[in-house]
């Protein structure tokens, strides 16, 4: 525990910051689904390689978030999650400049290692800004984001 657990006003800002962070990350992971016509068209891939190119994201989550946790317990969270939102954040703006299918593939691969570390320390994190007897709530309005952030992009597809 640092020196701001349970301090109510830092406690209420981290869960602003980290549902906000958390939105961005749905709605990151979902954008790309929006646009797979788009990328289709303008790479001529094949359904395979499209559908590679949106697996590659969650197998790459996948196989990094259980390292990220361990890492997590163990070391600083707020560290591994600013890192994982650094990460993310670059690899997706490199995607949008994404040349080519290996370099928008590679790009989306290091979006899914980002998005683990975020992901995987950010409920501990909150954890550690607030009461047990409030952690209920506080992660209900943290995980609210993943229907929100994914409403979101369905909303900009139509």
């Amino acid at each position: 525990m640092n020196d701001h657990a349970f301090n109510r006003n830092y406690s209420r800002y981290a869960l602003s910051l980290l549902l906000a962070v958390n939105l961005l990350n749905y709605i990151d992971r979902q954008v790309l689904y929006a646009v797979f016509p788009l990328i289709k068209a303008d790479m001529n891939l094949s359904d395979t390689e499209l559908g590679f190119l949106g697996s590659s994201f969650m197998i790459c989550y996948m196989i990094s978030a259980p390292f990220f946790g361990r890492i997590g317990d163990r070391g600083n969270r707020i560290n591994l999650a600013s890192f994982g939102l650094i990460t993310w954040s670059l690899a997706t703006g490199l995607a949008g400049f994404a040349p080519g299918y290996r370099t928008l593939l590679a790009a989306r691969t290091v979006v899914g290692v980002g998005e683990a570390s975020f992901g995987t320390v950010s409920p501990g994190l909150l954890s550690d800004f607030f009461p047990k007897e409030k952690r209920g709530r506080v992660l209900s309005y943290f995980y609210l984001a993943i229907p929100v952030g994914s409403a979101w992009v369905t909303c900009l597809e139509g």
